[in-house]
């Protein structure tokens, strides 16, 4: 498949932080997809960096809703709400040979849009990848597709303050402690797994940002004052 590219694939729940996360490291030079990068200055594009939610690959998602047509599952995360533990069971329906095939099927007609999608000028020195809330269900596919790919999952254990942000925070509230939510979007394997309430621990998030080869924090104060700048809830993690 796509050897040559080794993005870093980023999941977790809906509700679950990963619009922030993912907004943390486009700030420190992380490049999310050029289908929402080429909007990062411009205020009403949905890339833009001062936005609090999304951030998100357009193209991605794109692919990841056609794949969910084709597996005939709901393209969106609202289907957890009280229906987890049906699409967990939908799921397995998917084995390896079917993604197998899939991808052989899809492959040339993918190939264009994930290479046009990376491509920029200082890819040699900047981590890049995706968020797309809708690749839990499709990891599969991407593993494959992109076989040197990483995947870093934010995990997030409850909400202490109820949101009125929207429906992801909502639903977090109500089923974040639930075991098979938490299978559904938690028991994946993965290769970096950073906790949503370690954003204010100035030790985890340098081991973040350093296994990405970011530049890192030199005290929790500089930590903070960036967080406060990029518009970090700090209620979400009980502050």
């Amino acid at each position: 498949m796509i050897d040559d590219l080794q993005p870093i694939i980023i999941v977790g729940a809906p509700g679950g932080g990963t619009s922030f996360f993912t907004k943390f490291l486009r700030a420190h030079g992380f490049f999310a997809g050029a289908s929402i990068e080429k909007g990062r200055e411009i205020h009403d594009h949905l890339g833009y960096l001062g936005r609090r939610k999304w951030h998100e690959s357009i193209e991605m998602s794109n692919i990841n809703k056609s794949i969910l047509d084709v597996m005939k599952l709901p393209k969106h995360e609202s289907v957890v709400q009280g229906g987890h533990v049906p699409m967990l069971e939908q799921l397995k329906n998917y084995d390896d040979q079917w993604w197998n095939e899939f991808v052989e099927i899809n492959f040339d007609e993918f190939e264009p849009v994930l290479r046009s999608e990376f491509l920029f000028d200082e890819r040699d020195k900047y981590p890049y990848g995706f968020k797309d809330p809708r690749t839990i269900y499709t990891l599969p596919f991407w593993k494959k597709v992109f076989p040197n790919s990483l995947t870093y999952t934010v995990e997030r254990h409850s909400n202490p303050l109820p949101s009125d942000q929207g429906p992801e925070g909502q639903n977090f509230t109500s089923y974040g402690t639930n075991r098979q939510f938490r299978d559904l979007f938690y028991s994946h394997q993965d290769d970096y797994r950073f906790q949503f309430e370690d954003f204010t621990n100035v030790e985890e998030v340098n081991k973040l940002l350093s296994s990405l080869n970011l530049e890192t924090y030199s005290s929790e104060a500089e930590l903070r004052a960036s967080l406060k700048k990029l518009q970090f809830q700090f209620f979400k993690i009980g502050e």
